[in-house]
């Protein structure tokens, strides 16, 4: 399986523990589809094993793990540059810093909107 790129289980009603092995061979993984599942766990746990295999390349876009039974603090996921579909909803999950999460997403756009102003003669200083 290491040359996998997709890979959807999503509404099969699987359960138990997602092994923190599960992205150890799944290296091209593009799009992970694990939702409507009964899947339950430590969410940090899994990541952590997924990010060393699948996310190690920076090749996974997508991540569906939605209504799970997965459980913890969500994870900063500025860690996971290359994720474009990150989706949790449904699952008994906590704590988070907004915050940082929302600094994180809106910065390129402040660099590109300061890069944009300043080529018309504006600056962030005016």
């Amino acid at each position: 399986m290491t040359f996998l790129t997709n890979l959807n289980l999503s509404n099969n009603l699987l359960q138990g523990n997602i092994p923190e092995s599960f992205g150890r061979n799944l290296s091209h993984l593009q799009w992970l589809d694990l939702f409507g599942n009964n899947f339950d766990g430590e969410l940090q746990e899994f990541l952590k094993g997924l990010f060393k295999g699948a996310g190690a390349t920076g090749s996974l876009d997508t991540l569906r793990l939605g209504n799970n039974k997965l459980f913890g603090s969500l994870p900063d996921i500025t860690k996971f540059s290359s994720l474009k579909t990150f989706s949790l909803l449904g699952n008994q999950l906590n704590g988070f810093n907004l915050r940082i999460i929302i600094l994180n997403l809106i910065s390129p756009m402040l660099q590109f909107l300061t890069k944009f102003l300043t080529g018309f003669g504006i600056s962030p200083q005016d």
